[in-house]
């Protein structure tokens, strides 16, 4: 509904029922088209009525935030948190990657691209988002939230830069890995376990 030059609204993709949810991963406003910061990214919910689709809600992350232009030399690359740039959806829930995101889950621990992902859940006909998540190991440029996938009470997002295995050794540039969390009765997302490939 508020498409301008750049947004690459569509670069991400998912549908559940009658919901669709679409990603534009360099949009650069909030919710209410103001609070501009560019790339920061977002994400738009459309409902079939009929047989029309409709564009009910669009949506970002609570943490949005510009590019760092750290003192290491780090960051500067003016993308921001890309939020959007992977989006699932299972019935009532989504998640939302934002792989450049530099902060941690409670807006903290600056780390350049160290990367984020944020759950939504809907309750009546809006969306809300209920959780922000990091990599228990979240490093520099890991990436985390390129790519997600959300299935019930269990959810996936691949940091495909981390460099480290399972336990936290074995370092080997850019390898990857993949985390999964489980929500838990109470509504709590937590990780549950750090996947890496056997070679």
């Amino acid at each position: 509904s508020d498409r301008a030059e750049g947004d690459e609204f569509g670069w991400s993709v998912d549908i559940s029922g009658t919901t669709i949810v679409i990603g534009a991963h360099f949009e650069d406003h909030n919710v209410a088209g103001g609070g501009y910061i560019y790339n920061a990214g977002s994400a738009y919910i459309f409902e079939r009525e009929g047989g029309t689709w409709n564009e009910t809600q669009k949506i970002v992350g609570s943490g949005r935030a510009a590019d760092i232009d750290f003192p290491d030399g780090g960051g500067g690359d003016e993308l921001s948190d890309l939020f959007g740039g992977s989006v699932s959806i299972s019935g009532n829930r989504m998640i939302i990657g934002a792989h450049h995101s530099d902060f941690n889950e409670d807006g903290g621990s600056p780390l350049n691209e160290a990367g984020a992902a944020y759950i939504f859940e809907r309750t009546g006909v809006t969306w809300n988002e209920v959780a922000k998540l990091d990599n228990s190991d979240r490093a520099i440029e890991d990436r985390f939230g390129y790519s997600v996938s959300i299935d019930g009470d269990f959810a996936v997002v691949s940091a495909y830069s981390e460099d480290q295995n399972e336990v936290g050794g074995t370092t080997m540039t850019n390898s990857g890995s993949v985390y999964v969390f489980e929500r838990d009765g109470g509504g709590s997302w937590s990780e549950m376990q750090k996947v890496v490939a056997s070679d």
